[in-house]
């Protein structure tokens, strides 16, 4: 799988809460759980979604620890291109040092 694929649903994924206690207006920390749309991950990166028999009919549900992985590994890729860039600004930046030696632009 294409790390761009994993890396389109981070664009396009929406984190949910769901509040299973609320007292007060106020929800306990202890209460809240975070996810994601088993369908709209289904359409971005299917290879972590599966689909779970209930008493109330089939499920979709995520398998959290594959989509750890695939994040990890889009963090990753990441990191790779963002040292890539960081050489190209420092190669760019002591090049223009170098010309600001040479032709110094205020004088």
């Amino acid at each position: 799988m294409p790390l761009s694929q994993a890396f389109q649903f981070v664009q396009v994924g929406k984190a949910e809460v769901d509040c299973a206690e609320v007292s007060e207006q106020r929800v306990e920390a202890k209460h809240v759980r975070f996810g994601f749309i088993a369908d709209e991950m289904e359409q971005v990166l299917p290879q972590v979604v599966r689909e779970v028999p209930t008493a109330q009919g089939p499920r979709k549900s995520i398998v959290y620890t594959d989509l750890i992985a695939v994040l990890c590994a889009v963090v990753r890729d990441f990191g790779t291109e963002v040292d890539a860039v960081k050489r190209r600004v420092a190669l760019a930046e002591a090049a223009l040092d170098n010309l600001d030696e040479k032709e110094p632009m205020w004088t």
